[in-house]
């Protein structure tokens, strides 16, 4: 699932059981199935708890 946000869209994914939101800064059309390489910038990341909604401190 995608959401367009105008310079940006949220792209939402399943990968190994565990819901995860991106965000797509060079937006381009994506098609539902398609796969695409990501990559995770630990200083950028913003991490939440499943069960409650708090966020996740390192």
């Amino acid at each position: 699932v995608t959401e367009p946000l105008g310079n940006e869209t949220l792209v939402f994914v399943e990968f190994n059981g565990t819901d995860w939101v991106s965000r797509m800064l060079n937006p381009r059309p994506l098609r539902p199935g398609e796969r695409v390489a990501m990559s995770l910038d630990m200083s950028q990341a913003h991490l939440f708890a499943t069960e409650t909604g708090k966020t996740l401190r390192s």
